[in-house]
């Protein structure tokens, strides 16, 4: 069969042929030097495997590979450990910023309650003193009033050791008479005398 294929075929292409046309060969030998029969127009192609190159590594290029990556994740854990640690680094900062500041500003309230402690207590000092001089050092007698330094200026005044004094409790020594002068002389030399207002006791001043 495929010799009747050859024959049919070069006698097709006899006077087709490049060679005998060109004077290379004679006709004779158109049949030897044909083209080889075509395959069948129906017969389907078989796709053709792509071929992909490749190139093996030696054992040498592959550790340099490992190593290379080893590398790289060592340096990556680093990196990744030292935005942690700064992170923490700043986190502590903060804290301790916040202390100082917490810390500040308990001192500044502390010190304004202090201050402010420190005026009430002055001016209920102020108050009280003078609600106490008030009390004792008005005369019982003339009914003036008297300041804390009056001694300093000659101003003498002796209270009645009589708690419950139905006056004031406080005399100016002029303003007294002279029996109640005298036993104030003696309560000042002797600590076991006390002396009482004539408005307290004055059957102890009866006899003048």
């Amino acid at each position: 069969m495929a010799t009747k294929n050859m024959q049919h075929a070069a006698r097709q292409f006899i006077g087709e042929n490049p060679l005998v046309k060109r004077g290379v060969v004679p006709a004779c030998l158109a049949e030897v030097l044909i083209p080889p029969p075509a395959k069948p127009l129906s017969q389907k192609k078989r796709p053709s495997k792509a071929v992909t190159s490749g190139r093996v590594l030696s054992g040498d290029e592959m550790l340099q590979i490992l190593k290379e990556r080893e590398e790289t994740e060592i340096k990556r854990q680093e990196q990744k450990k030292q935005r942690e640690e700064e992170r923490d680094l700043k986190r502590k900062q903060k804290l301790v910023e916040d202390e100082l500041k917490a810390a500040k500003r308990q001192k500044r309230e502390t010190e304004k309650n202090e201050r402010e402690q420190e005026k009430l207590r002055e001016r209920e000092r102020k108050e009280k003193f003078g609600k106490l001089a008030d009390k004792k050092y008005t005369c019982g007698v003339c009914g003036e009033r008297g300041r804390i330094h009056d001694e300093q200026y000659g101003v003498e005044w002796y209270g009645c050791d009589n708690e419950l004094c139905v006056t004031t409790g406080w005399y100016h020594f002029d303003c007294l008479c002279e029996s109640e002068r005298n036993v104030i002389r003696e309560s000042l030399d002797d600590d076991d005398v006390q002396w009482y207002c004539k408005a307290c006791f004055p059957r102890l001043y009866e006899e003048e």
